[in-house]
């Protein structure tokens, strides 16, 4: 009669198996199915793969009768509810989710979802369809993560932004907007899925989340880290939504309406940003920086330049030290830091040498290298500097160009100095990229009195034996396989 699942003592014991799941579901009693499935989803509460209890092949007649019953059961919400909390578990592992891996199958927890005045059950609808595009997001199947662009998948999305702009409740705890906020995120990564977001506003409405969130994160002891979770994914979609306007795509210039928006983020992301340096905030402030690079200049001038350049410099060398060239996040991680250090170091001229010390640190006693290999100090993961040269000759392009292009920066666009403090081994790419080989035959690149940017002041002509130095150099690297170099008699055959 379905009695036992209700005894809190008799369920501690006898954990729900998947026959009496079966049981239950084949008696019709709608009573007795939802607390059946209530009772297996609060023992699995903590459990990542339900195919470890009740099998592969049970996963999938699981999710099969769940399925059915959203279903067949829509008006009554127990039974719809508690399906859902099940299938929320289920989908948090990508094994055995074939029967729902179908448009009309999402379309029946998207009609869940989206159905109003039944929050608490729309709520773990939208749960399901959170895990579920999670899954869809990492599948090798173009079909499966083709998806997560399907309607009922959008229409959930736009279903969740007008809930996030209509919630009062952000004012007093926003830790519940997580998994809205994270729906939003994964959705607009696939181009249809952005469109969609913002013909809905869905920038002013994350704008406005930021703002209303911000007594909510404030250096308090209380701050809740939901809600800097939710403030992060907030964070990510921004991010994702206007790099059309950023150094990493088009660079497009903003409307009137995008320059205000960034205006209004430019004074969120300050408050964020400025939070006390704790580790608590570490990955907030991750995403900041990362959504800083897409601000247009305008707005990046509202910024103060010294309190933002040491937030940003705490910020990179927590990354730097987490973080290795083997990542596959790495470039994510750390680029959004390289483009904005840069940037500061290009238009503040008095933020080098702050940016040039944070790197390599107090050089009264420096030992200088062979000229090819990095100084002793700088090698192995002690330092600021070690970390960071060896990004200088990573595999992606980007980041060995943008950690150069901060190095360069830093050392006051000198070629000599440049390859003092990191060894030509490290500096052949970025002068390659800059195709200064030729030039620096015909500029001082010993000592520290080395090449400028092409429209900086003009150099003494180097010594013979300057000259010579250089040419040495670049022969051992081109013999190492480091540089190829391009003499007259080969550019004459091209």
């Amino acid at each position: 009669n379905g009695t036992w699942v209700q005894s809190i003592g008799v369920c501690a014991s006898m954990p729900t198996s998947m026959d009496e799941i079966t049981r239950v579901i084949e008696s019709g009693n709608a009573a007795d199915i939802a607390s059946t499935l209530c009772a297996f989803a609060s023992e699995n509460e903590d459990t990542r793969h339900v195919e470890g209890i009740v099998g592969e092949e049970g996963k999938e007649q699981l999710i099969t009768k769940l399925l059915l019953l959203v279903e067949s059961f829509s008006a009554n919400e127990d039974v719809v509810y508690s399906a859902c909390e099940v299938l929320r578990l289920c989908a948090r592992s990508d094994v055995s989710l074939k029967p729902v891996m179908c448009e009309e199958a999402l379309q029946s927890i998207a009609a869940v979802a989206t159905k109003a005045g039944e929050k608490k059950t729309a709520d773990m609808a939208t749960k399901v369809l959170l895990n579920l595009c999670a899954q869809m997001n990492k599948s090798a199947s173009a079909e499966v993560a083709a998806l997560t662009t399907s309607e009922p998948f959008l229409s959930a999305m736009v279903n969740v932004i007008t809930f996030v702009k209509e919630c009062t409740e952000i004012n007093e705890n926003a830790s519940p907007l997580f998994p809205y906020i994270r729906l939003i995120t994964l959705v607009v990564l696939k181009e249809e899925g952005a469109a969609r977001a913002k013909e809905h506003d869905v920038l002013n409405v994350l704008a406005s989340f930021l703002e209303r969130c911000q007594p909510l994160v404030s250096g308090r002891a209380d701050d809740s880290p939901m809600t800097m979770a939710a403030v992060i994914e907030a964070l990510r979609t921004i991010y994702y939504l206007l790099m059309p306007l950023g150094p990493l795509d088009e660079m497009r210039l903003p409307t009137d309406d995008e320059k205000e928006l960034c205006t209004r983020l430019s004074a969120a992301y300050q408050h964020y940003l400025f939070l006390p340096s704790e580790p608590r905030y570490q990955s907030l402030k991750n995403a900041v920086v990362m959504a800083m690079i897409n601000l247009p200049a305008m707005t990046v001038e509202l910024f103060p330049p010294e309190r933002t350049l040491e937030a940003v410099l705490l910020v990179f060398a927590h990354q730097l030290a987490h973080t290795s060239k083997e990542d596959d996040d790495c470039v994510q991680k750390l680029i959004p830091s390289f483009v904005i250090l840069t940037s500061i170091a290009t238009g503040i001229e008095r933020s080098r040498p702050i940016i040039k010390h944070f790197i390599f640190g107090d050089l009264t006693n420096f030992q200088a290298g062979d000229g090819v290999n990095p100084p002793p100090q700088f090698k192995g993961g002690d330092t600021i500097a070690g970390q960071l040269l060896p990004y200088m000759t990573c595999i992606n392009e980007a980041m060995s160009h943008y950690s150069a292009e901060l190095i360069w920066a830093a050392c006051e666009y000198d070629a000599g100095e440049m390859t003092r403090l990191c060894g030509m081994g490290y500096a052949a790419g970025h002068f390659q990229r800059k195709g200064m080989f030729a030039e620096l035959a015909n500029q001082s690149g010993i000592g520290g009195a080395g090449a400028v940017p092409a429209d900086g002041p003009t150099r003494r002509p180097p010594t013979e034996e300057e000259a010579r130095e250089w040419m040495e150099r670049l022969e051992r690297l081109e013999k190492a396989g480091m540089v190829k170099v391009v003499r007259k008699s080969d550019e004459d055959k091209q």
